[in-house]
């Protein structure tokens, strides 16, 4: 009903909690583009991204930044063809190291400044204004440094 109510030209969803047996027209319509990164591992219950566009934008997928984490991203095509890259990443709790390591890895293969990461990432312990940690631990000390590295803003 809020799909409805406000049609929105791009949603974005972390524990979205889909798998192969619902289809994206029951959820979004036949009026958006669904792009979504199921959980894959088994026996863990939760978890997916997805991005939903209006299908009157220019949208692809970048299969060649796919990897084993939650974690999606889209070329968005705007204005003399100009790209904005869009990406979703969850990071499950307790999860190990492997899932920053993948955003990182996806983030270096990016070629342009134009780039927005959305998600949750369960690390709460960060006090962004001056970029520092509040509590010492390498997950948040690496997201600390893939922030930093990329030259990623929180807003």
């Amino acid at each position: 009903m809020e799909i409805e109510n406000n049609p929105f030209d791009i949603i974005v969803f972390t524990e979205t909690h889909p798998d192969s047996s619902i289809n994206d027209i029951e959820s979004f319509g036949r009026d958006y583009c669904v792009y979504r990164r199921d959980r894959q591992q088994e026996g863990r219950f939760g978890g997916g991204v997805l991005i939903a566009t209006k299908r009157c934008l220019k949208v692809s997928p970048r299969v060649d930044l796919a990897c084993e984490s939650e974690l999606l991203f889209i070329d968005i095509i705007i204005g003399n063809n100009r790209k904005i890259v869009m990406g979703v990443f969850y990071r499950p709790p307790n999860s190990n190291l492997k899932v920053l390591e993948d955003l990182q890895n996806s983030l270096s293969d990016i070629k342009t400044n134009d780039t927005i990461l959305l998600g949750d990432f369960n690390l709460s312990e960060i006090d962004w204004a001056n970029n520092r940690l509040l509590k010492t631990s390498e997950h948040h000390a690496s997201l600390i440094d893939i922030v930093q590295d990329n030259f990623l803003h929180k807003l």
